[in-house]
């Protein structure tokens, strides 16, 4: 029985146990990431931009979050419930559960690097007249 419980890799059964949260978060990351890729390959991308994807780039974890509150208020009724859940059904919230607790935080950690060094690069661009020696 134990030879049958993992079949697949640990991220393919998180993604699929997340019941569509894992793909969206992981999915929302990617889109941050390739954001925050273009705005540190342009030459000017503004401070806006920059910004606005640092704080976009949050959004996976957000996602996470509430995914992870959702699969809380399912095992809250699986645990009130009269009957004896089935071990399946436990799995099944755990499991989600920790896709989005890992995805999440997972999904958010490179696209805010990016926004972060877009910002810096946004802030050390507009500094160096500020820097020039008075004539």
């Amino acid at each position: 029985m134990i030879e049958n419980a993992m079949r697949e890799p640990a991220f393919v059964h998180l993604l699929r146990a997340g019941e569509g949260y894992g793909l969206f978060i992981l999915g929302l990351g990617f889109l941050s990431t390739l954001w925050g890729g273009v705005n540190l390959l342009l030459r000017a991308p503004g401070r806006a931009n920059v910004l606005i994807q640092a704080f976009a780039s949050l959004l996976p974890a957000v996602v996470g979050v509430f995914g992870v509150l959702a699969s809380y208020e399912q095992f809250a009724v699986l645990a009130m419930s009269d009957v004896a859940p089935k071990p399946s059904e436990i799995a099944m919230v755990v499991s989600r559960a920790m896709a989005c607790g890992l995805f999440g935080p997972l999904a958010t950690i490179v696209p805010v690097s990016l926004g972060l060094f877009g910002l810096l690069k946004a802030a050390h661009r507009a500094t160096p007249a500020d820097n020039a020696l008075p004539v």
